[in-house]
């Protein structure tokens, strides 16, 4: 990283500045057509296709947050709305298994 110049991400949604130590390099391999095309996306763009493809990943994983979020709170409304009231409970696992 250049002296001076700091990273942002988001995460979760929130901006946070990433040191040298919270990011990880990946390698991968692609159809060069892709990659052209891709490079060529950035340079319209006027942005680095690493970047590109930074906010794309940044992206993807703060859509599965937010889809397992959605997932969980209609879990929960679930829950709550077809709950019941089933009293105190006056008995403990231990009565159940008791025999006469």
């Amino acid at each position: 990283m250049q002296e001076g110049i700091k990273r942002h991400s988001l995460i979760k949604g929130r901006k946070f500045i990433a040191g040298e130590d919270d990011v990880s390099n990946i390698t991968f391999k692609a159809d060069d057509e892709v990659i052209k095309k891709a490079r060529k996306v950035a340079i319209e763009k006027n942005t680095p296709l690493t970047r590109m493809l930074r906010e794309y990943l940044v992206s993807l994983a703060r859509l599965e947050d937010e889809k397992k979020s959605a997932a969980l709170s209609r879990l929960e409304k679930t829950f709550e709305r077809h709950s019941r009231d089933m009293g105190r409970r006056e008995w403990s696992r231990e009565d159940l298994y008791e025999r006469s």
